[in-house]
């Protein structure tokens, strides 16, 4: 038989207060156990913070969903995603009846400097 709400009530304040008399007699235990709740917490919120930051969150661009990457492949080495070198993306940008506009972006470091050696402005 399905015991009734107050009852349910009764034993949930019941049980919360033998716990507070158990953490109460063994502080030591008490302590260590809050922190690591209050870790696994702190853990959790920076975790789902970046998750959310970096997959859930829409980027902030207009049309968003409509961003294509695109990547040379060596079918010789068969390797994919390979970086496209300028030359092939100048070839690509001449030729593009498909895409609005089409850009090249890279994640390596480069130095740049104009021709009599100054830093660009």
């Amino acid at each position: 038989m399905a015991a009734s709400a107050p009852e349910m009530a009764d034993s949930l304040i019941r049980d919360f207060r033998y716990g507070i008399r158990t953490l109460a007699r063994t502080p030591g235990f008490s302590f260590i156990a809050v922190l690591v709740m209050a870790l696994g917490i702190g853990a959790t919120a920076a975790l789902f913070t970046v998750v959310h930051s970096v997959l859930l969150k829409p980027l902030p661009l207009p049309d968003a969903d409509r961003l294509v990457m695109l990547y040379e492949a060596d079918t010789k080495l068969k390797f994919n995603n390979n970086t496209v070198a300028g030359g092939t993306f100048r070839s690509w940008e001449q030729g593009n009846r498909t895409f609005q506009h089409i850009a090249i972006a890279t994640e390596d470091d480069g130095n740049f400097s104009s021709s009599d050696g100054q830093l660009p402005e």
